[in-house]
């Protein structure tokens, strides 16, 4: 078998996915408790942070949950209901949490109010 014959062989370990809204569904929800963004982001949902220009001179950062609406009220129920999950793991969640809303407030305020 030469060089432009390799076949590809299938990774035996499948990649864990992310809570993922399919194109027929591309919804999110809108946050601002950074608790429950991190519990999320901890259970797979993708999150996006962005700035709040409702009011000028109070950044305000909220985050973006996507995903299908059912799942997350789930996984917030789940949050309420005291579920058990590592400390180390949520911990590290909460803290990368904080530091995107951190990072969100020092953006320069021409750019204020864009969602990335």
């Amino acid at each position: 078998m030469n060089s432009k014959e390799r076949r590809c062989e299938p990774n035996p370990k499948p990649r864990k996915e992310k809570n993922v809204p399919n194109r027929d569904q591309p919804e999110t929800t809108n946050l601002e408790d950074t608790m429950l963004v991190a519990w999320l982001d901890l259970q797979g949902f993708q999150i996006k942070a962005w700035v709040s220009r409702d009011r000028p001179g109070e950044p305000r950062v909220s985050f973006d949950v996507l995903g299908n609406p059912e799942d997350i009220r789930t996984a917030m129920q789940a949050y309420y209901d005291n579920q058990q999950v590592g400390v180390q793991d949520y911990v590290r969640a909460l803290k990368q949490t904080k530091s995107a809303m951190y990072n969100m407030r020092k953006i320069k305020p021409e750019m204020k109010g864009d969602r990335t």
